[in-house]
């Protein structure tokens, strides 16, 4: 065995060995093959970040590396777990680490690593494997920050902050008033922050003149905390145009006692004309939760006859007509 014990920090070195017996006529015999060698410091485990109740990132002075066999062991001390995954972030100075259960919020550990290597594969040392780590579990609630209505049985929902896919994906956590149900939840990204939702075909459409919400319960983000509670969600969102209009029913049994035109801008008018194009009724101002209502009675109160009658809605410089029946 050959030591060198006067070698530099972050130096290269090259060996070659000969070997020497005055026995011979030619002593020394000739070099072996060259070999390389260098000196350099263990990587050093800086700060343990979390990235969720059951993640954590942790970051080194320099790139990190490992094998599968032995796998790198991450543990808490304190707590005595041991991590169920590491995985290499891009710019290799960072893991990403996984345990199966929840950390315990606000108490003191510290996070150790074994198995893990710099490019020179120098291991981590006793002095530099292990770091301070404390779970605190965030104060902020999350929200719903954002809904969209896509058509009148398709709601999207997008949320502050990452939320558990269990409790996004589970009916039960949502409710429609004042009748309705939810048939279906799409999550929309991995992250969970945006989902879309299918309401059941016997929910009221969202801008038809009816008070119309949603209720959501029982939805924690990824670290735990419980979603914001609002009273209730409106759905009754305006429409911005006159793209879909609504009228119902349709035709107008002697039983229904109103029209109702929905799916409308805020401010609109509309006009009702006979079939053979004479003026019945004007209606016009803001809309009550989308909607406006004809209580089929014409401009001096008195009820109009069956038969089939002409709308005009007029909203700014855009009209919409359309047609339809009265039967008494």
């Amino acid at each position: 065995m050959f030591r060198d014990d006067s070698l530099n920090v972050d130096t290269t070195f090259f060996y070659a060995v000969t070997s020497v017996d005055s026995s011979f006529p030619k002593p020394e015999s000739g070099y072996s093959m060259v070999l390389q060698a260098g000196t350099g410091r263990p990587p050093k485990l800086l700060s343990a970040e979390t990235v969720h109740f059951k993640q954590m990132i942790l970051t080194f002075n320099e790139p990190v590396f490992f094998h599968s066999t032995p796998f790198p062991v991450i543990r808490l001390k304190n707590e005595n777990r041991y991590a169920s995954s590491v995985l290499q972030m891009t710019d290799r100075k960072q893991l990403l680490v996984t345990f199966n259960e929840p950390f315990i919020a606000n108490t003191n550990d510290t996070v150790s690593a074994q198995y893990v290597y710099n490019e020179k594969w120098i291991e981590l040392d006793d002095f530099h494997r292990a770091v301070h780590y404390q779970y605190i579990k965030p104060e902020t609630e999350p929200y719903v920050s954002e809904v969209k209505m896509i058509s009148g049985k398709i709601i999207e929902l997008y949320f502050s902050e990452s939320m558990r896919h269990d409790d996004l994906t589970d009916l039960s956590n949502y409710s429609i008033e004042p009748s309705g149900n939810i048939t279906e939840v799409q999550i929309q990204d991995e992250t969970g922050q945006s989902i879309r939702l299918n309401l059941s075909a016997d929910t009221p459409p969202g801008n038809a003149g009816i008070p119309l919400y949603l209720v959501l319960s029982d939805i924690h983000s990824i670290s735990g905390t419980l979603l914001r509670q609002t009273d209730k969600i409106s759905l009754n969102v305006m429409a911005a145009d006159l793209g879909d209009i609504l009228v119902y029913p349709q035709p107008v049994r002697p039983h229904h006692d109103k029209v109702t035109f929905g799916n409308l801008p805020s401010m609109v008018k509309i006009v009702i004309f006979n079939v053979s194009g004479m003026f019945v009724r004007e209606i016009e101002g803001e809309t009550d939760f989308g909607a406006i209502d004809w209580d089929l009675s014409d401009s001096s109160g008195k009820r109009v006859a069956s038969g089939v009658y002409i709308y005009q809605v007029v909203f700014e410089n855009r009209k919409k007509i359309g047609k339809l029946a009265i039967v008494r």
